[in-house]
C-alpha cells in the first residue's frame, strides 16, 4: 500500500525530445527523441478499462504511466513502441504538441 503513495510521474516536452521519469520504477530521466516519435496526441481514456487501473501498466494502448484522471498523452515511436502518460492539463499539452509540429485532438 505504501507503494501507491510513492508514485511520482514527471514528464517534459522540448523541441528535441520527450523525457520522463516515474518513481519508483524509473528513477532516472528517460528520453524519447522527437525524431523517433511517429505520433503523439492527447486522448481521453478509462484507466480501468484500458490498463486495468492506475500505476505502471500495460494495455491495448501500450505501456502506461498513469497517476490520476482520464487524460493521457499517447506516443507511438517509429519502432512501434507505445507509451501513455497521465496529463493534468490536456489543453496545455495539446498546445505544446502542436508547437512541435504534431497534430493532436
Amino acid at each position: 500500500m505504501l507503494l501507491v503513495f510513492g508514485l511520482k510521474l514527471k514528464w517534459t516536452i522540448s523541441k528535441d525530445s520527450f523525457t520522463f521519469k516515474y518513481n519508483p520504477f524509473y528513477n532516472k530521466w528517460r528520453k524519447i527523441p522527437l525524431a523517433e516519435i511517429k505520433k503523439i496526441e492527447t486522448m481521453r481514456i478509462n484507466p480501468l478499462k484500458e490498463f486495468g487501473g492506475w500505476g505502471f501498466r500495460y494495455g491495448k494502448l501500450g505501456q502506461a504511466f498513469t497517476t490520476t484522471g482520464r487524460m493521457i498523452i499517447h506516443i507511438e515511436t517509429v519502432e512501434g513502441q507505445k507509451f501513455n502518460f497521465s496529463v493534468s492539463n490536456a489543453e496545455k499539452a495539446d498546445i505544446a504538441i502542436k508547437e512541435l509540429g504534431f497534430n493532436s485532438l
